[in-house]
């Protein structure tokens, strides 16, 4: 998910799911939902990456296993 993919609808909130084979699956959001990412997007400072991914990796994150 991109943080564009959190899109209003109305008094409400849809999310865009990105399936295999390219297609897109639009469904409404819950509102504690909608709040818990405005938070999240809110905190990680990722408002204005509209393109960017959602959830991301954090900066100081090792590729080790």
């Amino acid at each position: 998910m991109k943080v564009e993919d959190l899109q209003p609808k109305g008094s409400g909130w849809r999310l865009r799911l990105h399936e295999k084979g390219g297609k897109h699956h639009v469904m409404p959001s819950h509102h504690a939902l909608a709040e818990a990412l405005h938070a999240y997007i809110a905190a990680a400072g990722i408002a204005e990456d509209r393109k960017g991914w959602l959830f991301r990796t954090s900066p100081r994150h090792s590729a080790r296993c």
